[in-house]
């Protein structure tokens, strides 16, 4: 299920991207970009609420990562393929986790990474890189939701006057960031 979900995933975003912009610049009309870009947006936040309903309901592990191997095209690095090793319960567990160069956190093999797995299916697995993998979804679905009702009409009105706010006054506005970004990492540093 989390496979065929992210490929979903996948599959939209590189429609809401490439393919149906390009089909509206050869003359295609509207191509049904908006409810492409709802339904990327509503994947988003399904797999974000996949990982913290894991994070928050899955035991915590010690693992140690085992190997790592670099797929390279043309001299760039495409993405890093992470195998992890824990045990729970005496029995010994691997899987492998594999991240797209964009998301590539630094990794050290030898000591211990907190890992967190099914407490009913020990071999199931989150891996160190949730972190990472949740900021993009939750990056990425507000862009997307917010492109989708705006191609399908859908006007917020505070959002736009919140942003010639921002555009007025622009040292407030970098104040305001910051002090959200502070307080979101935070946040994060406790999950």
């Amino acid at each position: 299920m989390d496979n065929l979900l992210f490929i979903l995933y996948v599959i939209t975003t590189l429609m809401v991207v490439g393919v149906l912009p390009l089909l509206e610049a050869l003359g295609g009309g509207s191509s049904g970009r908006g409810a492409a870009c709802l339904a990327d947006g509503a994947l988003a936040l399904v797999l974000a609420a996949t990982i913290l309903w894991r994070r928050l309901r899955w035991e915590p592990v010690g693992g140690w990562l085992v190997d790592e191997r670099v797929e390279t095209r043309e001299m760039r690095v495409v993405s890093t393929t992470y195998y992890w090793r824990w045990t729970l319960g005496g029995r010994e567990y691997e899987a492998s986790d594999l991240m797209p160069a964009l998301l590539c956190a630094p990794v050290s093999g030898g000591r211990a990474h907190t890992l967190w797995v099914d407490p009913g299916d020990p071999s199931r697995l989150l891996p160190p890189s949730w972190r990472e993998r949740l900021a993009v979804y939750l990056l990425w679905a507000p862009v997307a939701l917010f492109v989708g009702l705006g191609d399908l009409g859908w006007r917020w009105e505070p959002g736009m006057r919140l942003l010639s706010l921002m555009v007025s006054h622009p040292l407030e506005s970098m104040l305001a960031i910051g002090a959200t970004a502070a307080c979101v990492e935070l946040w994060w540093s406790r999950l």
